[in-house]
């Protein structure tokens, strides 16, 4: 399956939607590593891969994706404790091929865009305790259109961006969000 979104907490693998080269699945899926077993859990209330996420206080955020036709800016959370999906507000845009990663119980979602025909040049953090997403400027989606495809993680309070499609380039570049100041450092290059 490619562009599943996988996501862990408390102990446990939760793998969400995808593509299997035919169809894109709303299946959602549980692993428990110390009984090395998968179990289904409810689907997703809407097929998609190619999202991001993270999370946040129990709850699972599936965000954006492709559907096959569209681009996309629904937001679900899968609550692990009520087994079930809650919506919560769409992103500002739509956006798939994003980056995903939680810094300080806040959701940020870095680029996306699947083509140069979607290029949004702005970032978003969706706050769950006020339900708000805001813009978080993204200056190389600015200067480069869009970036897609990259890998974002957390390092205590900050949040690195690597790699992906830059523009319409293969990029290897690292970025830094400074949440102090909210702005993206560039970091050294990946040897």
């Amino acid at each position: 399956i490619a562009g599943a979104l996988v996501l862990s907490q408390d102990g446990f693998l939760y793998v969400f939607g995808g593509w299997d080269g035919d169809t894109y699945l709303d299946t959602a899926y549980e692993f428990n590593p110390r009984l090395n077993s998968w179990r289904p859990l409810p689907p997703m209330t809407h097929p998609r891969a190619f999202t991001a996420g993270g999370a946040v206080a129990g709850h699972l955020y599936v965000v954006g994706g492709y559907d096959g036709q569209d681009e996309l800016a629904i937001c679900a959370a899968f609550d692990t404790l009520a087994e079930s999906w809650q919506d919560c507000p769409d992103m500002l845009a739509p956006r798939a091929g994003a980056g995903g990663a939680v810094l300080l119980n806040q959701l940020y979602v870095i680029g996306g865009g699947l083509t140069a025909d979607n290029e949004i040049p702005f970032s978003e953090e969706y706050n769950p305790n006020s339900q708000t997403w805001q813009v978080v400027n993204t200056p190389m989606l600015t200067d480069n259109g869009h970036w897609s495809y990259l890998s974002v993680t957390n390092v205590e309070t900050r949040l690195y961006a690597i790699g992906g499609n830059l523009g319409d380039q293969l990029s290897a570049d690292t970025y830094v969000l400074e949440t102090v100041f909210q702005a993206f450092i560039p970091s050294l290059e990946v040897p």
